[in-house]
């Protein structure tokens, strides 16, 4: 039988352990660093995590005492829908609030490219000319009308001695 030795290079040996640390700094390695920094971010989101769990009851106990009431002293119609032979006398209906209050209607623009059939709602923009003291009450009365969903925006100027109070309202329109 014949024996077959084996023979070291050691140059091949020393090739073979820089494949070894080439592929552990290549490859291994910035695998690593890239762990320790999603592990980093892990720890300050489950302490901002913490923090938020100790301070839930105190923002819940901020938010009821900060919620809104209604006030028992403005009135809240039960809401109706305006049908259409009252859309008709859009305008009469605002000139009687406008005269209820001591102010004037100068004008009405319904939005038409506003309407939306699927909810029934119709953008009016109302102007009156009036006295500053008229305001409140003008925007009590409106608000206390059935047909009125909200009113989106005021735009007060002024008119020499009176006042110019502009009104987008939507009103429920079916």
């Amino acid at each position: 039988m014949m024996e077959i030795k084996k023979q070291s290079n050691p140059i091949l040996v020393i090739l073979c352990a820089l494949g070894v640390v080439a592929f552990l700094l290549l490859v291994i390695y910035p695998n690593y660093a890239r762990l320790n920094d999603i592990d980093g971010q892990i720890a300050a989101l489950k302490d901002d995590i913490a923090v938020r769990q100790s301070l839930a009851p105190i923002f819940k106990t901020l938010i009821e005492k900060a919620r809104v009431k209604p006030s028992e002293h403005l009135i809240a119609p039960t809401p109706s829908s305006l049908d259409r032979n009252d859309a008709v006398r859009l305008s009469l209906i605002f000139k009687d609030i406008a005269a209820a209050v001591n102010m004037r209607l100068d004008s009405i623009t319904p939005d038409s490219q506003a309407y939306d059939r699927d909810s029934g709602r119709l953008l009016v923009d109302v102007v009156f000319t009036g006295g500053y003291s008229d305001i409140q009450a003008l925007i009590n009365t409106i608000a206390a009308t059935a047909f009125v969903e909200e009113i989106h925006g005021i735009d007060i100027r002024c008119a020499g001695a009176k006042k110019r109070i502009g009104l987008s309202i939507a009103l429920f329109y079916g």
